[in-house]
């Protein structure tokens, strides 16, 4: 994890709203099969190579979000609306999301400080990684709420024809996430089935 993102809850609101917009996808698109690569990579070294790709794609989609609905403020409260609801549910399942939000840019604060050294900076990436991955199930969890679902889809719509309004790129960009997060799923599924089929024996 080398790049260290530049606000934890701009972030997970970001991300949030991108995954939501990426699923709108139209079901034809979804249905899509993955193009054939031209070099026989190994599918280990190519899932990863595509995971980087997809996550470079979301990064752009979560700076035109961003972007976006910094000059819109309806669209800002709308989305601030939907972020104290789903912290409202995170709680209510025992999730602490204020609290590793300011634990992530206590971190966020220290990688950027003089004098860090690489053990330093090792330790600090490790908590941070470990931070976000907490926050992330969280959300995760409360996100399978309907009601939370519905309120996202809602979202995520709105600052979709904002998004497109404000750069161009849109459309295309989610569909380049799609079709990597479409690759891959029949990557991860390559990999697992040759794991099956791996007639070494396994460790006990």
């Amino acid at each position: 994890m080398n790049r260290i993102l530049p606000s934890a809850g701009k972030w997970l609101m970001a991300a949030i709203v991108v995954g939501g917009i990426i699923l709108m996808r139209p079901v034809a698109a979804q249905s899509a099969a993955p193009k054939a690569d031209a070099n026989k990579q190994n599918p280990v070294q190519l899932f990863m190579q595509k995971r980087n790709e997809l996550q470079k794609l979301q990064e752009q989609l979560a700076h035109i979000q961003q972007q976006t609905v910094e000059k819109r403020p309806t669209l800002k409260k709308q989305q601030e609306d939907f972020r104290q609801l789903m912290f409202a549910k995170m709680k209510a399942k025992g999730h602490t999301p204020e609290k590793d939000i300011e634990h992530i840019k206590q971190l966020e604060a220290q990688l950027h400080g003089k004098d860090v050294d690489a053990q330093k900076r090792n330790d600090l990436l490790i908590q941070l990684r470990e931070t976000s991955m907490k926050l992330q199930k969280g959300q995760q969890e409360v996100l399978k709420d309907k009601d939370l679902q519905a309120s996202r889809k809602v979202l995520a719509k709105a600052i979709l024809d904002a998004m497109k309004e404000e750069d161009p790129k849109t459309d295309q960009l989610i569909s380049q996430a799609y079709q990597k997060e479409v690759e891959l799923v029949a990557l991860q599924k390559q990999i697992n089935g040759a794991q099956a089929d791996d007639p070494s024996p396994k460790a006990h």
